[in-house]
């Protein structure tokens, strides 16, 4: 049996993929890695495989038993489950419904200079 991956993979240069990265994405689209803490997580590689994950409604950055969670990194604020898990999609909506006016097409055409339309 293959071990996993071991995150944060070694880059050699900031604008370009990790080549262990670019190694996993040629074998295919989701792979078992391990945390930069040791926690076993999943690693999707593919966008179409990520944009369908993102949609799905049974994940989230939440969790039933926060202290149990894998976690990512030592980090407070990303490293782990944030908000709570009977309201996160709640919140949610009630968040993206604030701000989904301030995104409006019209809004972000006024964001680009006019020299670049």
């Amino acid at each position: 049996m293959v071990s996993p991956a071991q995150l944060p993979f070694e880059q050699s240069h900031p604008l370009q993929l990790a080549p262990q990265l670019r190694a996993l994405q040629s074998q295919g689209a989701v792979h078992r890695v391990r945390t930069a803490v040791g926690h076993e997580a999943w690693l999707v590689t593919d966008y179409a495989h990520v944009r369908e994950l993102l949609a799905d409604d049974r994940l989230g950055r939440s969790h039933p038993d926060p202290q149990n969670a894998a976690r990512t990194g030592e980090s407070a604020l990303f490293g782990g489950p944030m908000g709570d898990f009977a309201t996160e999609h709640t919140d949610h909506a009630r968040m993206r419904a604030l701000l989904q006016p301030h995104f409006s097409p019209s809004t972000c055409a006024g964001y680009v200079p006019e020299s670049t339309r």
